[in-house]
């Protein structure tokens, strides 16, 4: 972990009739070798706690050792109190370490289990091996083929450690498209697709097999223990391993909820951290009979419900809307707003602190065709925006990648098809313009990275 401000949490767990508050409390001792102490051996801290769950401040760069105790109300403590030494290093993160300590640490937990495949789980999952935890999308209509390539490529290209799973809802999408993703960037999962209950707007919608995405929790069955279920359209910008070591369930909010539309939070199926049980999946399903208004997302409207407000909060950087630059300025990076005197200069930039865009509906570049006035939007959020402006850049870049990794043979020639039929825009724009797979069948599309832009 990387030296933090921050606290990181200690959790502990307790065999036996011994009660905190009630029996006694916890006492932690943490000892190291301390960066900021010439790297002697020495004990950093002892802490009192009255909870299973215990907060650690300050640390620095060092390889630090905790023993947890437990003391009576008497502040004794027993021989036959058995404990356990946990030891962990703090260093600083940097973008080649990250990836390979968790590559490391697989390799132990995997070798571990061989050796132990009885032992006992730990609090939080952790994985046996690089397969155990997946990061999953789902696809049921050839509308989002596209942006799954983009989201794939961008979880690459950020050094992610595991791996990619596409589901994808049987008989919905051509197989030359299944092909191009399984070779370029993500394993395929055929799935059976679950179409919206009558009563449901989205059964009218592109979002008629939105309830395909509950499948995920069937994912048990394929020996799948931990995910990070994330839309298809959702724009990776930086390394989001972490978000396996959440409990499960944890969520990010819905839009709505942080432009303060709603009267009390409402979950997004966005990007959320589940352990698959295909219980958890029956229930859900046997949920809808007693849903009385569905919306047009009414997978998302199930598992707030299901979860009932028990799940955690992912922070709003996992799952950024557009929307949000419009009423959050300190999400903006200081030095794009140096000549806008009509929003504050923030000496707290938050730019490199977004991990992932969520570029739905009118801001979807893939998406100008099914919504009215779509190009328009994006151009202006661009113009209004810088972010925007890298954000699509990035998008593009990541498309063309992971389409040409793909398709390797044919890339070539639709790149060049492109060009040739864009000459009348001039020699500079033709080559702006680049192949996507689109929604019809057999069908070269080409598409200008600006939009209208130029």
């Amino acid at each position: 972990m990387p030296p933090t401000m921050s606290p990181f949490v200690l959790r502990t767990k307790i065999w036996g009739d011994f009660r905190l508050k009630e029996s006694g409390h916890i006492i932690a001792v943490i000892t190291g070798t301390d960066a900021d102490r010439g790297h002697e051996m020495s004990t950093f801290s002892t802490l009192r706690s009255d909870e299973l769950n215990i907060e650690v401040f300050g640390l620095q760069s060092g390889k630090y050792f905790i023993k947890a105790f437990l003391v009576d109300g008497l502040d004794r403590t027993r021989s036959c109190w058995y404990t356990h030494t946990t030891s962990f290093v703090v260093q600083k993160s940097e973008p080649h370490n990250r990836t390979d300590a968790l590559r490391r640490n697989l390799r132990l937990y995997e070798a571990g289990y061989r050796g132990r495949p009885a032992a006992e789980e730990p609090l939080l999952l952790q994985p046996r091996s690089g397969r155990d935890f997946a990061y999953v999308t789902i696809i049921w209509s050839e509308d989002y083929v596209d942006n799954a390539i983009v989201w794939a490529t961008g979880l690459i290209a950020s050094g992610s450690t595991f791996r990619r799973l596409c589901m994808v809802a049987r008989g919905k999408i051509e197989r030359r498209k299944i092909r191009i993703l399984s070779r370029c960037c993500c394993d395929i999962d055929l799935t059976d697709p679950i179409q919206s209950p009558a009563l449901s707007i989205s059964r009218s919608s592109r979002y008629e097999f939105v309830l395909t995405k509950l499948r995920v929790l069937q994912l048990d069955q394929k020996g799948i223990r931990k995910i990070v279920m994330m839309d298809a359209d959702t724009l990776v910008l930086q390394n989001v391993d972490e978000l396996f070591w959440l409990p499960s369930p944890s969520a990010t909010v819905n839009k709505d909820t942080l432009m303060g539309e709603l009267d009390k939070p409402k979950l997004s199926a966005g990007v959320m951290v589940l352990e698959p049980d295909s219980v958890k999946f029956d229930h859900l399903l046997e949920g809808l009979h007693g849903v009385e208004t569905l919306s047009q997302f009414v997978e998302q409207d199930l598992l707030d419900a299901y979860f009932n407000h028990s799940y955690n909060i992912i922070p709003l950087t996992y799952n950024l809307y557009p929307e949000l630059l419009d009423v959050m300025p300190f999400l903006h990076y200081e030095s794009d707003n140096e000549a806008n005197d009509m929003l504050p200069n923030f000496s707290l930039p938050m730019d490199n602190g977004i991990k992932i865009v969520h570029l739905w509906h009118l801001f979807n570049p893939f998406q100008t065709f099914a919504y009215t006035g779509a190009q328009y939007l994006q151009i202006n959020a661009k113009m209004v925006h810088r972010q925007m402006w890298r954000w699509y850049t990035l998008f593009w870049t990541l498309h063309q990648r992971g389409l040409q990794r793909g398709a390797p043979e044919e890339y070539p020639r639709w790149k060049q098809r492109c060009v040739e039929r864009s000459q009348a825009f001039g020699p500079v724009q033709s080559r702006r313009f680049v192949p996507v797979l689109g929604t019809s069948g057999g069908i070269e599309v080409c598409r200008h990275v600006d939009g209208l832009a130029w």
